[in-house]
């Protein structure tokens, strides 16, 4: 393989990481809206479809070293992994529009999924602490005030009947 077939592969590569990270962007998204309405259904075949979407950025890395190992020998490129910019600036015009082109686009892609697994940890969190203060609440119903007719704060004495302690 010599330098210009070593970047268009490199280039196919992108191509298909950048379609990747697409719907790694889109399974957020849905993961997202599946957090909101609390649908478990949703929210777990969205997961499924994560690991998938996972092992393949895993494989196209996989396929990508090796490419970057050769275009750094044509290229008398010293660095151990380096930046997708010093080797289109290496590339000496073979496919450097579209190299630049995908990079910007992955830049993008990985920006707005970083993003989108921060709102959605979020949501996580937040649906965590409201779950833990519902518990709270069922298991020590005797430390809550509750206000009588008259506007006065009540403690409540013994616990619902519908809780069941013993579970």
């Amino acid at each position: 393989m010599n330098k210009m077939e070593s970047f268009e592969a490199l280039l196919e590569v992108l191509q298909e990481e950048v379609q990747i990270y697409r719907s790694l962007v889109d399974l957020l998204q849905e993961e997202q809206k599946g957090l909101i309405q609390a649908d478990l259904e949703v929210i777990e075949e969205v997961e499924k479809k994560k690991e998938t979407v996972y092992l393949k950025i895993k494989l196209l890395e996989e396929s990508r070293q090796p490419l970057v190992a050769k275009i750094c020998a044509f290229c008398g490129i010293t660095e151990e992994d380096p930046p997708l910019s010093r080797m289109i600036q290496a590339s000496g015009g073979h496919c450097t529009v579209a190299l630049t082109a995908c990079r910007g686009e992955l830049r993008e892609l990985l920006m707005t999924v970083q993003n989108l697994v921060k709102m959605n940890e979020g949501l996580v969190g937040t649906s965590l602490e409201f779950i833990r203060g519902s518990l709270t609440i069922l298991q020590h119903p005797s430390f809550q005030p509750v206000y009588s007719p008259d506007g006065q704060i009540e403690t409540m004495q013994g616990t619902p009947r519908s809780v069941n302690q013993q579970a």
